[in-house]
């Protein structure tokens, strides 16, 4: 994992929606600009899985939904 250097002063949701579209992954975590690679073959395999097991027990009782692709998550501003 790559952490571009940053200020003290933690990013926001609204830092991040300017962010480029530069085919990377970047996150925000704790207010900070993270850059990862994109996931290996494994790890796609194992996604796909838990995928499978994960959209089974949410639609099983109707608790939810399950998603495999990448999806912006915002738990909190930073």
């Amino acid at each position: 994992m790559h952490t571009m250097p940053q200020s003290h002063l933690k990013l926001t949701v609204e830092d991040y929606e300017l962010f480029p579209d530069d085919g990377q992954r970047h996150e925000l975590v704790d207010g900070e600009h993270v850059v990862t690679p994109s996931p290996n073959v494994r790890h796609q395999r194992i996604v796909g899985r838990l995928y499978v097991v994960l959209r089974e027990a949410a639609t099983a009782g109707e608790r939810g939904e399950a998603f495999v692709a990448p999806l912006d998550v915002i738990l909190s501003r930073t």
